[in-house]
């Protein structure tokens, strides 16, 4: 039998110890952000926790949990293409590593880089903020959505381009020159989730109907997406219950009220079609904060607190499919929370600790055995006088294949 090409590139060694943390209290869930490359991790004291490369490869990678800040009140927190936001307890808004355009000082220098969180602009009005591939967006407590970043492609929802928008200076070789101020994405204000994704912003609305603008780079079959600058709404279904951000090329997904987990784009955008036209059910009986997508498999939290697992064929992209074989993991039944992003899931137990599983974000690429046959190959040239050939170093994720304790949330003995 052939060997499972997986198994050269899984984590090799000794793991290291889980960080262990003692916090005030241990009252209330500990919560897990997934984000590209890694994740952001609030314990019930509010301190804000980072794993692996949250953000991207401009952020430094730990394979051990290392806090944030100092700040205590966090609420939420997002990471993507090179910037991360987050909204803390009280309403305000904070922002981190590449700055999409000074978005509520509309005259002021674009800066390249914050390593720690900054509170951008005084407003305590922010319920949730999260960061896309070159745009971020917010949604207020009253409803309204927000947006700033790069509008090239109809991610802010007001008409295409930046010339009709607040415009922001920016000083970066590598981005656009121009990127947008603050500016409010559609007019009405019954909006309850939003997620910015790499190229258009889905959202939902009070009455149940899912909504998108920005780009679709490709339709599930291949063929070419298009291009929505205002938001259009995805299919006739009023019984959306919730986003999920996954970040593996699954396009936008989304939850209805009967636990059904869809995938878009199909086709364009259809106001009058039926979800089936437009996404695919990708997997049911889905609980927010209790499932997650992890290479190789899919995974679900029971009621009595058990994890059990099934596999996905990711044979013929972009055409996945859950085999609902599924099968117990593990022998611990005291799991109670599960979230998944990047082929990498999280998971956490009644004793206050995340695990994780699938992608090793925190780890070092694996190189694969083509490149280092073109290393090979272009030193043996260099001796010979000949000129090198064009080559990728890039390493391969490796794979965690079990869970693995990330860090433990202790009660302080005097609680």
């Amino acid at each position: 039998m052939p060997r499972d090409p997986l198994q050269r590139y899984l984590a090799r060694g000794p793991n290291p110890s889980p960080v262990t943390v003692a916090i005030g209290s241990n009252k209330g869930q500990v919560r897990v952000f997934p984000g590209f490359t890694g994740c952001f991790i609030i314990p019930p004291d509010g301190s804000l926790w980072r794993w692996g490369q949250p953000g991207g490869y401009q952020f430094s990678r730990t394979n051990l949990a290392e806090q944030v800040g100092t700040n205590r009140d966090w609420a939420q927190a997002s990471a993507a293409n090179g910037n991360c936001v987050g909204v803390t307890a009280d309403g305000s808004f904070w922002s981190w590593g590449l700055d999409f355009g000074a978005p509520l000082v509309s005259s002021t220098f674009f800066k390249n880089w914050d390593s720690e969180p900054k509170q951008v602009g005084i407003k305590r009005d922010w319920a949730w903020a999260t960061s896309g591939g070159s745009h971020a967006v917010m949604l207020k407590r009253d409803g309204t959505v927000w947006g700033w970043g790069h509008d090239s492609e109809g991610q802010l929802g007001n008409g295409l381009g930046p010339e009709e928008t607040n415009l922001v200076r920016v000083l970066h070789s590598q981005l656009p020159h121009v990127r947008t101020n603050l500016v409010q994405m559609g007019t009405n204000d019954d909006w309850t989730a939003v997620s910015a994704e790499p190229s258009y912003t889905l959202a939902l609305r009070a009455d149940g109907t899912l909504w998108m603008w920005g780009k679709i780079q490709r339709l599930l079959n291949g063929q070419p997406g298009g291009v929505f600058p205002v938001p259009t709404r995805v299919c006739r279904e009023t019984n959306w219950s919730a986003l999920q951000w996954d970040g593996t090329g699954l396009q936008g997904m989304a939850l209805d009220g009967n636990g059904g987990l869809w995938r878009f784009f199909n086709s364009q955008p259809q106001p009058s079609a039926g979800a089936d036209s437009v996404g695919q059910l990708f997997a049911s009986n889905c609980v927010p904060g209790r499932f997650a997508l992890a290479y190789p498999g899919f995974w679900q939290l029971h009621p009595d607190g058990t994890l059990w697992e099934t596999k996905v064929d990711f044979s013929q992209p972009p055409n996945f499919k859950v085999l609902n074989q599924w099968h117990r993991a593990g022998k611990r039944s005291d799991w109670i929370g599960l979230w998944g992003g990047m082929g990498t899931a999280y998971g956490v137990t009644a004793d206050g600790t995340v695990w994780t599983w699938g992608a090793a974000w925190g780890l070092e690429g694996i190189t694969s055995p083509t490149s280092k046959m073109h290393i090979l190959e272009n030193r043996i040239k260099g001796a010979l006088g000949f000129a090198a050939k064009p080559y990728s170093t890039g390493g391969v994720t490796p794979i965690q294949r079990e869970p693995r304790p990330l860090i433990i949330f202790q009660s302080s003995p005097s609680q």
